[in-house]
Formats: C-alpha cells, sequence, structure tokens
C-alpha cells in the first residue's frame, strides 16, 4: 500500500524529492530497495530513506534525548498518515480495522527540548 501512495502521489504532484521515514525495523510500510530504484526512475524524483539502516534501538534514545515525544496506541496519537483514513473507511464499511492493522504503539515529536542546544 505505501508504494501505492507514493506513486499515485507522483502522478498528481511533480516533487523532486520523496523523504521516507520508515525504519530498518519497520515492518510495514516498507519498499525494498529495489522499489525505491524504480520510483526514482519513472517519476524522475530522488528517493530518500535515510533511517532504513538504523535501528530502532539507537533511534529511540536519541530521538528522547531530542525530542519532546507523545508515545501511545495507534488510535489514541494525533498523526496525519493514510492508516488512519483507511480505519475510519472500513469502519464506515462495517469492518473491522483491526482484522488488518494490528493494535500497534505509535510516535509523535512534539516540539524540540531544547531548541538553542543547535
Amino acid at each position: 500500500m505505501h508504494k501505492c501512495v507514493i506513486e499515485e502521489f507522483l502522478e498528481e504532484i511533480k516533487v523532486d524529492l520523496i523523504a521516507d521515514g520508515t525504519r530498518r525495523d519497520d515492518r510495514s510500510p516498507r519498499l525494498e530497495l529495489s522499489d525505491m530504484r524504480r520510483i526514482e526512475d519513472k517519476y524522475s524524483v530522488s528517493y530518500l530513506a535515510p533511517l532504513m539502516g538504523i535501528s530502532y534501538r539507537i533511534i529511540k534514545p536519541l530521538c528522547h534525548s531530542l525530542f519532546v515525544i507523545e508515545e501511545g496506541p495507534t488510535d489514541s496519537i494525533k498523526k496525519s498518515d493514510y492508516e488512519s483514513e483507511i480505519k475510519d473507511l472500513m469502519r464506515q464499511r462495517g469492518m473491522y480495522p483491526y482484522d488488518f492493522f494490528p493494535k500497534h504503539a505509535q510516535s509523535r515529536v512534539l516540539r524540540y527540548k531544547d531548541r538553542n542546544a543547535f
């Protein structure tokens, strides 16, 4: 689904760069390197996925040292991702989203801890 969303977006809007925040340990959404290269070639775009080589064990403490982060069940975290919209559409159609999306924790950066540190 992640790949389809990116491709649909690129069909509609011309950009120079796609920045993908998925981490190495993320199960989903996730694109393979071959998918990223194909998207770059097909849409003449640069595909940036800087976290793909970094484990959650490194990213989490680094982020917590720099940012104030809200964490909790995915449905209680305010965010702008297509998972929330898909779940709402499924509910409207009488479907149970957790048959497709397992319950999981999510996080959201609220602000820098110390903006002057940079």
